[in-house]
């Protein structure tokens, strides 16, 4: 069994390569290296719903960052990927103290592989942590550690020498789920969706400038009582972002 963050992290970072080893024949393409860098910028909306603690964030600012790297070899790309994201929350009366901040973590280890032309499949491990401050008499925003696979497709339309979008669908599954706060009951599943879309200039031979709009969906189902006070409760997270990213190949 997995035991702690960083053995998550570990198995992140290594299997889907290893894995990827199998699937890619050695080809004598060139070798190609992508890093990007970003801020973000957007919102954050937080639901518990069930019968007893039932509480909401309302909508949230949040901001943060975001840093990949990929090595390419012919058709398929090596991806590491990483995000943070924070808010602050405002509490509901009966909450100690009135405001809360939160923060997520996103770490993904993929390969993307050319299906077409223009689309390609992406398939890989993630890793995602959710922290939270303290608050009284119960727990607002939980606090999580989560792992599982991610797969996605992505399509690139260029519409001249300078100007392209990028659009993917992508579906989290997680196969780890812990709650490190006071519990919100026994975790059954989780449905995890998401969607962006990417506009992107190049600048020259080796920088592309891009911004984006991002949905992040967390749709979570617990049975039974916790020690939050909930019961037989749904968990929600939606993260709208604009990301803000400059892209260097090499």
């Amino acid at each position: 069994m997995i035991k702690t963050p960083w053995t998550f992290l570990f198995v992140l970072l290594s299997t889907p390569l290893l894995f990827a080893q199998e699937l890619t024949a050695p080809t004598p393409a060139e070798s190609k290296f992508d890093f990007r860098v970003g801020t973000i910028y957007g919102t954050q909306n937080y639901d518990l719903k069930g019968d007893g603690f039932s509480t909401t964030s309302g909508i949230a600012r949040s901001s943060g960052f975001q840093v990949s790297g990929a090595f390419q070899l012919g058709v398929t790309q090596y991806w590491i990927t990483h995000q943070e994201i924070r808010s602050v929350s405002s509490t509901p009366d009966d909450i100690n103290p009135g405001e809360v901040s939160g923060q997520l973590q996103r770490t993904q280890a993929l390969v993307k592989k050319g299906a077409t032309e223009m689309t390609d499949v992406v398939f890989g491990l993630e890793m995602r942590k959710r922290s939270a401050g303290k608050t009284t008499p119960n727990v607002f925003l939980p606090t999580s550690d989560q792992l599982g696979a991610y797969v996605a497709l992505t399509r690139e339309i260029v519409w001249s020498g300078l100007w392209s979008a990028e659009m993917q669908a992508g579906f989290f599954v997680p196969i780890y789920h812990d709650e490190r706060s006071a519990k919100t009951g026994n975790y059954k599943f989780s449905l995890d969706p998401d969607f962006s879309f990417d506009l992107v200039y190049k600048v020259n031979e080796f920088i592309d400038f891009s911004i984006g709009s991002h949905i992040v969906y967390e749709y979570a189902k617990f049975s039974a009582s916790g020690a939050r006070g909930s019961e037989n409760a749904t968990e929600t997270y939606t993260n709208i972002y604009f990301p803000i990213e400059l892209r260097f190949q090499f």
